[in-house]
């Protein structure tokens, strides 16, 4: 099976509210918390993480 996924679909400036779990991609992802509990999973890429209030779980994976 073959995939045609080459990451160009524009999702830059998205704004996800109320989502306590994120967990980015294998691109340069920013993912920021709330006051919640959030769990943060940047994966792949040079991501940048913002826990903000609460008991936030940060990891950035393999990128850099």
């Amino acid at each position: 099976m073959q995939t045609t996924d080459t990451g160009t679909s524009n999702t830059s400036g998205d704004v996800l509210i109320d989502i306590e779990n994120l967990l980015g991609t294998r691109f340069n992802d920013t993912l920021t918390g709330d006051a919640a509990d959030n769990d943060l999973r940047g994966d792949d890429g040079n991501d940048s993480l913002f826990g903000d209030l609460g008991n936030d779980v940060l990891f950035g994976g393999a990128g850099r």
